[in-house]
């Protein structure tokens, strides 16, 4: 017997209830059967992709609405479209189809009507995919996170009667941001603050009454004099008080009154809100068709949705009814309610306005809430359009086929015939280096090119490429602006007789099938390196060619590391600094917080370091914003690259961007092509320009030189992919002799490989390869000394000796690095097969399948590290002849904090590096006609471009002449000018920096006001004063200078290394007296006595006992190693450890980890310390008793740590040491015939005798 449900719905899933009970419990007096309802279908779900609004991750949105039994999902991520390669992968695991649509923020203006709120576009079909595109792209302004609306302008366009998406795209008006919910709220709210505002009025009338003034207190206001009595001042000020309170109620009260009226009169006139409502509903009936067009109705459980939705289905009309989910989050849970406040919510944690359930929950849920507030009929008016909707929905699928792009005006196949005709004789004149075997891989690659549709592809990118290299040409070959190659793009023969790559892929045994392969899926990926000083340049040209929106950058998906988590969960809970960055140290080495057990154990003990843990485990992972891909572009088949994807555009950079990653858009059928900005080309560029003459860099010989004294020697700071600390070390005992070797040195300098470092270098020295019983085996690993370092090589084994095509085997090379064991197992026996047939046993076999899996974890692309090879080997070339050019642009095209390092190598190459000097400095840093290098002042840390190129600009006019001629001209700020006096830019005005600083300050405040002066009075006796009082300043810097190591602290500061007292003097007189010194670039394993200074020194406790010992980092200007002084040492030499000290230390060098490429651990074993040596100065005098002015000059100099000065009485011959000692002002007295040096010491000891007339002087 069956009993009548209100919705026939499984009972395990739902609960059920009788039409009879809610009629008698909600006074609906008639409950419509809906006994069709079919739940299962869920509207309006977003999820961590709308960003600031959303929080449930796409899987739990799947998950979830599988356990509902859910039929469809109707997803309608905010202001974007980028989660529906995610949602597509998603539903394939689930079955479960999924509709991708949109929520946008509309700004609608039709006659007076003018809105602003949320709508919905969902997709009918695949057109109406294309068409919510078209409207995203058209109406962003700015990122997907941002504010921007969408204009009515750009809605009727594209959906109004008669344009391409009329009827191709379904539109709702939005949940509770939907533009009728924001329109028709303001009735109730207006309501609300009528009923606050008259009890406010009602409050103040009551209190007025009973504040009157009485008629005496009135009479003692006026007639208050300080002849009055006490008592009557304290009534007079008691009434004062009360009539001031008086007054500011009586007009709280107007103000009160006025917003009475306002409101009353917006309520007289709610039926045309209504109306005006309605209207908007009408519009866009019109605008979309009557049958794409919905009314949302959305219940959460909010207090103004039982006056807002009555409203809604009001102006409603006749058009069709929709309930929807609009879910924001899996479940009603603590953790995801919190996780959906600190995602949507603002930097404290707190979502204005979240109150309610945006869960994903039963339909059924959802009707129970709306039929609280709406009668039955609308209810089943509900039920049938959101099935309606749902079904109607077009499921999203990528599109099939490619869009790749199109060469303008000619056939892509005939076009790249005629170019690798013509070329193939530029390449090789005359045939010469041209094989049978070049020949038969050329009919193969363009065979496979034509046959893929990438002939195209190919022409696009040899045009780009030919521009560039014009550009070349245009600098007369004294620039390069485009690297050899990048990527497995350098095996393609056709790439390298078309100019795009500069690597004879023949010659080097480079595979094409590593490029482009037919059996695999993916589309080939030719990355271009480029000059940064050219980017905008290629850039503009692409666009002027193919058009200004057929190109455009590719976005990514920022996701919260757990270190951005702990940050931001800090900043949520108030945390200090100290806090947040003491928990970011304990995260451990895998980056999961999770795993962090050192973190959980500190956060038990710290109750604030709970909470932002607890926050940070809901955040870490998860969506936190869009970024642009640095050198990745999308080209399309189209004018406007929008038809295919969806684009943003991005407010920080000024381009378009599409709203899809890079995999994501080779999924929707389009090619990107990757110009990445590589430095070292302008590097190359301006070392060129320096040297001034051609260097034809396609045409350097390889020489023996250049290995044996920049590879060999390890001599490569600046050598591109070289320069290293690790890889300097493993250059000096690999000894590399020709370009194979620095190719394979690049492919195993990384995690992994590095293990095998030591076999491989052994088998050098010895001069043979690791030997296999396989004549084909030892042929293919004989370039990697019998060891399978390339990817290419594990691919030859498998196509030679397993008898697999180069095709299969490019599979089995993914399959490898996949560690996809399912698919290898097939290819296993082949294999080990085809090893038994080259006469190798059946053990050792399994024993090389196994090798090879292993190697083939870490095999690098052979390809890749040969055109990297060939750019390391450039410039090491240009650093072996042509130094001083080669460093000084390194200078220019390097981070500030690089700079000390560039200057050790300069001293070691015996180049100078001049100090900044204002009268010849330069923005960049120069080569000098004698050889040496002069500082730039944009080198000075914290120099700003602005006040540089005021400083060029007034110095190209007229040189400055002064430092009162500088303030006048070139001044920009305080801070400017602190940094060229403490940088020594100012030297040579004055050597005497401190007293620089203490007075232009005030000099300058004269000269400012001077020039007010004589703005406001012409040259009045004022200005004259002022005029006088700047001039005499300027005379005036006298007083003591800075020492000697306050100097090196300044200059360490500003400069980031110490130009006036090196560091390299002390090692040459250290040196002496230690002969087996070293230097920390020159450190090898086991024992060592190495200088430098201590760096960051730690002091740290050891967990089993407590006791402390010593963590810091070792430098010497030119390279640093970890340093660590263990407890047993620590004792000893605690008194010597100090941050900044100069000293010699005895240790062991040891590997800190074979696995990974971080530096060696020098372990403390002994040091001593040492200190700088400042030198001294011998001032031949006339006689002891004539030297009081002198004295007064250098007790002026006085300092507590410097040179030591010491006197000769040419009269007696005798020598005294003055008592203190002295700047290096001292070495700028103005020598005359009476005073002059006698010889500089470097020690003297005091002579007693006659000592104390020096100390009166003094």
């Amino acid at each position: 017997m069956s009993k009548e449900f209100y919705f026939d719905i499984p009972t395990r899933a739902f609960h059920s209830y009788s039409k009879r009970k809610i009629a008698e419990k909600k006074g609906v007096k008639e409950a419509v059967e809906v006994s069709k309802l079919e739940d299962g279908y869920f509207l309006h779900l977003q999820s961590e992709h709308s960003l600031r609004r959303a929080s449930m991750t796409l899987r739990e949105m799947f998950q979830r609405a599988k356990d509902l039994s859910a039929k469809k999902i109707v997803l309608t991520e905010y202001q974007t479209m980028s989660s529906c390669i995610e949602a597509y992968d998603l539903m394939m695991e689930y079955q479960i189809p999924i509709s991708v649509g949109t929520e946008i923020k509309v700004h609608w203006k039709e006659k007076q009507n003018e809105l602003e709120g949320n709508m919905l576009l969902i997709p009918v079909d695949k057109k109406g995919y294309g068409i919510i595109g078209k409207i995203l792209s058209e109406g962003s302004q700015g990122s997907e996170e941002s504010s921007g609306s969408i204009s009515g302008g750009i809605l009727r366009k594209w959906l109004a009667p008669g344009s391409c998406g009329h009827l191709h795209v379904m539109v709702t008006t939005g949940g509770t941001d939907g533009i009728l919910f924001n329109l028709l709220k303001t009735i109730p709210e207006a309501e609300e603050l009528l009923v606050m505002v008259q009890r406010e009025k009602k409050k103040l009338m009551q209190q007025n009454e009973s504040s009157q003034l009485s008629d005496k207190e009135r009479i003692l206001q006026k007639n208050i004099d300080e002849s009055s009595s006490t008592r009557e001042k304290m009534q007079y000020r008691k009434a004062f008080r009360e009539s001031k309170r008086l007054q500011k109620r009586e007009e709280k009260y107007k103000k009160l009154e006025k917003e009475e009226r306002r409101l009353l009169r917006f309520l007289e006139q709610k039926e045309l809100v209504v109306r005006q409502a309605a209207t908007f509903c009408d519009d866009m009936a019109e605008l979309s068709g009557k049958e794409n067009f919905y009314v949302e109705l959305c219940c959460h459980g909010r207090p103004d949705e039982k006056d807002v939705l009555p409203l809604i289905v009001r102006a409603a009309g006749s058009h069709q009814l929709l309930s929807a989910e609009e879910a924001r989050y899996s479940e009603n849970s603590r953790e995801d309610k919190r996780r959906q406040e600190l995602q949507a919510g603002d930097r404290r944690g707190k979502q204005k306005g979240f109150q309610g359930d945006f869960s994903i929950r039963p339909m059924y849920n959802i009707i129970k809430q709306l039929g609280k507030i709406l009668p039955g009929e609308v209810l089943s008016r509900c039920e049938e359009g959101m099935r309606k909707c749902c079904e109607r929905s077009e499921v999203f699928s990528p599109p099939e086929g490619t869009h790749y792009p199109v060469f303008p005006g000619e056939d892509g196949k005939t076009r790249l015939q005629s170019l690798v005709s013509a070329k193939k004789e530029e390449r090789y004149p005359d045939c010469r280096g041209w094989t049978k075997k070049h020949e038969k891989r050329l009919q193969e690659e363009m065979n496979i090119i034509t046959k893929m549709g990438f002939s195209d592809y190919f022409c696009i990118v040899e045009d780009l490429v030919g521009f560039i290299h014009d550009m070349e040409k245009k600098e007369q070959d004294r620039a390069c602006y485009i690297g050899p190659g990048r990527g497995s793009a350098v095996g393609s023969l056709t790439a390298y007789i078309l100019g795009i790559t500069s690597i004879d892929p023949v010659k080097e045994e480079l595979l094409f099938t590593r490029f482009l392969n037919p059996m695999r899926v993916t589309a080939p990926d030719i990355d271009l390196d480029i000059a940064p000083e050219i980017y905008e340049r290629v850039m503009r040209y692409m666009r002027e060619k193919y058009g200004e929106y057929a190109i455009c950058a590719i976005s990514t998906k920022m996701r919260m590391g757990a270190l951005q988590a702990l940050e931001y969960a800090g900043a949520v809970h108030e945390a200090s600094g100290q806090l947040i960055q003491a928990m970011k140290n304990m995260v451990s080495e895998t980056g999961n917080l999770k795993e962090s057990e050192k973190l959980k154990q500190f956060a038990a003990k710290n109750k604030k370091a709970e909470k932002i843990l607890g926050d940070a485990y809901l955040l870490e992972g998860r969506r936190s914003g869009t970024g642009q891909h640095p050198s990745g572009v999308v080209l399309s088949d189209t004018a406007n690259i929008s038809s295919r994807i969806p684009l943003m555009f991005n407010e920080h950079t000024g381009q378009w961007m599409t709203q899809f990653d890079m995999e994501e858009v080779e999924r929707m059928g389009l090619l990107k092509l990757d110009l990445l900005k590589l430095r070292t080309l302008d590097v190359i560029t301006e070392t060129l320009r320096i040297i001034g003459k051609n260097v034809d860099l396609s045409r350097i010989p390889v020489m023996p030189e250049v290995f044996q004294r920049i590879f060999g020697q390890g001599e490569t700071v600046g050598v591109f992919q070289l320069e290293s600390d690790g890889m300097r070390r493993l250059l000096k005992e690999f000894q590399p002799t020709d370009m194979r070797d620095l190719t394979l040195l690049i492919s195993i300098y990384r995690p992994g490989p590095l293990q095998y470092a030591d076999k491989i270098i052994r088998s050098k020295r010895e001069g043979r390869a690791k030997q296999y019983p396989s004549e084909k085996l030892n042929r293919i690993l004989k370039d990697s000394y019998g060891y399978p370092v390339y990817q290419e090589e594990i691919m030859q084994i498998f196509h030679e000796i397993g008898g697999l095509s180069l095709e299969e085997a490019d599979i089995v090379r993914r399959a490898i690095a996949k560690k996809d064991t399912e698919l290898l197992e097939t290819y296993r026996t082949r294999l080990v097969s085809g090893l038994i047939r080259e006469g190798i046993a059946r053990q050792q076999a399994q024993k090389i399948w196994s090798e090879l899996l292993e190697f083939g974890k870490y095999s690098f692309i052979r390809s890749h590290a040969a055109a990297y090879a060939k750019l390391a080997y450039i410039t090491a070339y240009l650093k072996c002849y042509y130094p001083r050019a080669y460093l000084c642009a390194l200078f220019n095209h390097s981070e500030k904090d690089r700079i000390p390092i560039l200057v050790s190598e300069c001293r070691r190459d015996g180049i100078r590096v001049l100090p900044p000097d204002l009268a010849l400095s330069e923005g960049r840093f120069l080569v000098t006609e004698d050889g040496n290098i002069r500082f730039g002042l944009c080198g000075i840390k914290g120099m700003s471009a602005a006040a540089v190129s005021k400083i060029e600009t007034e110095r190209q006019q007229k040189p400055f002449s002064s430092m009162k001629d500088f303030l006048q001209r070139g001044y920009t700020d305080n801070k400017t000018t602190d940094l060229l006096i403490l940088s020594g830019a100012m030297d040579g005005w004055t050597s005497n920096r401190k007293g620089l600083m203490a007075w232009y300050p005030t000099a300058y405040k004269y000269l400012q006001d001077l020039i007010r002066e004589k703005e406001l009075h012409g040259m009045s006796e004022k200005a004259i004063l002022l005029q006088n009082r700047f001039l005499t300043s300027i005379q005036n810097v006298a007083g003591p200078s800075f020492s000697r190591e306050e100097l090196d602290t300044i200059e360490e500061k500003v400069l980031g290394f110490c130009l006036s007292s090196r560091l390299n003097k002390v090692y040459v007189r250290v040196s002496k007296k230690y002969p087996d010194i070293k230097r920390i670039a020159e450190l090898s394993l086991g024992e060592n006595r190495v200088f430098g200074t201590i760096q960051n020194l730690r002091i740290l406790k050891r967990k089993r006992d407590g006791k402390e010992f010593a963590a810091f980092v070792f430098s010497d200007d030119e390279s640093e190693v970890e340093a660590v002084c263990f407890a047993d040492r620590y004792e000893k030499l605690a008194h010597l450890l100090k941050d900044g000290k100069i000293c010699v230390i005895r240790g062991k060098i040891v590997e800190s980890d074979q696995e990974s490429l971080s530096r060696e651990k020098l372990i403390v074993q002994d040091m001593l310390q040492l200190k700088t040596s400042y030198g001294a100065i011998t001032i031949s005098i006339p006689t002891v008793t004539e030297c009081e002015n002198l004295i007064l000059f250098l007790k002026e100099c006085r300092t507590e740590k410097g040179t030591a000065v010491f006197l000769r009485d040419r009269l007696t011959g005798h020598t005294y040491k003055v008592p203190f000692p002295v700047s290096e002002e001292v070495w700028r007295i103005p020598w005359n015939k009476d005073y002059f040096p006698f010889r500089e010491e470097k020690e003297q000891k005091d002579k007693k005798a006659q000592s104390t007339i020096i100390k009166k002087a003094a």
